[in-house]
C-alpha cells in the first residue's frame, strides 16, 4: 500500500459548503488535497479556519482550475445551481461529481444543461 505521502494532491471545488460538505472538506484536507468553496451563503469565516478559499463568485470560482467539483447541493437548488455555472470560466478539463443519494435527475440534469463533447455519466 502505498503512503499518503505519494498520493497525488488534487485541486477539489465544492459547490454547496453546507454540514456534509464540511464533513468531506475536512477528510479531504487531512488527505492533502487542495480545497476551494463556493454556496450562496457566505462561508468565509468556516472556509478561513479550514485554511481554504472561499468565493462568493461563480466565475471565479471556476476559473481557479479546480481538478475535481463536487456538487454538495440540496436535490431542491441542483436545477438552480447548475443552470446558473457559467461553464465558459472553466479553464481546463474538470470532473463533476454530485453527491446527491438520486443519482438519474442530476445525471439527466447535466445532459441536459451541460454541452460537454466529452461528458458521458455512467
Amino acid at each position: 500500500m502505498s503512503s499518503p505521502s505519494s498520493k497525488k494532491s488534487l485541486k477539489i471545488g465544492i459547490i454547496g459548503f453546507g454540514p456534509f460538505a464540511q464533513f468531506l472538506v475536512k477528510t479531504m484536507i487531512r488527505q492533502g488535497h487542495s480545497i476551494t468553496a463556493t454556496s450562496r451563503s457566505d462561508y468565509t469565516d468556516i472556509c478561513s479556519h479550514l485554511g481554504i478559499s472561499f468565493f462568493r463568485d461563480t466565475n471565479a470560482f471556476l476559473e481557479s482550475k479546480n481538478e475535481v467539483i463536487l456538487l454538495c447541493t440540496s436535490i431542491l437548488s441542483l436545477s438552480q445551481v447548475i443552470k446558473s455555472l457559467p461553464f465558459n470560466c472553466l479553464k481546463q478539463p474538470t470532473l463533476f461529481v454530485d453527491v446527491l443519494s438520486v443519482k438519474e435527475y442530476p445525471r439527466n440534469l447535466m445532459l441536459q444543461v451541460c454541452k460537454f463533447s466529452s461528458f458521458s455519466p455512467t
